[in-house]
């Protein structure tokens, strides 16, 4: 049976995936442990990166502050992925998603993000 697919989230190693017209936990645990076949495709921002883990090591830009800094490290809460850079000798977090990051260029290891504003100033100051 097809399934329009409504929003996909990758969280480390594991790929939620919200399909349309299934809006109830009932109605998604029927589903559980089914065989899924899908076309082979790639999102809007990256090109064979498999976990939000694989940026470490990327130097992240913020559409209004410029370079934040390296990737230090990708720390993995339940429903959230954060980002590690130091900035100034200071530690600063930030989340990793869909809506946060813009763009991903794999080949110069480059992620770009627009932070909400105000969230690095909470870190600098």
């Amino acid at each position: 049976m097809p399934f329009a697919i409504e929003e996909i989230e990758i969280n480390g190693n594991e790929i939620l995936v919200k399909f349309e017209n299934i809006n109830s936990e009932e109605e998604a645990k029927k589903l559980l442990r089914k065989e899924l076949y899908t076309e082979k495709f790639t999102s809007k921002n990256t090109t064979a990166l498999m976990s939000w883990k694989d940026l470490i090591h990327y130097t992240a830009f913020d559409a209004e502050y410029g370079e934040i800094g390296i990737i230090q490290e990708v720390l993995e809460y339940p429903m959230q992925m954060l980002a590690k850079c130091l900035v100034n000798g200071k530690e600063v977090l930030f989340p990793l998603n869909d809506e946060m990051v813009t763009d991903i260029n794999a080949e110069d290891k480059i992620v770009f993000v627009e932070l909400p504003e105000g969230l690095l100033d909470v870190y600098l100051k």
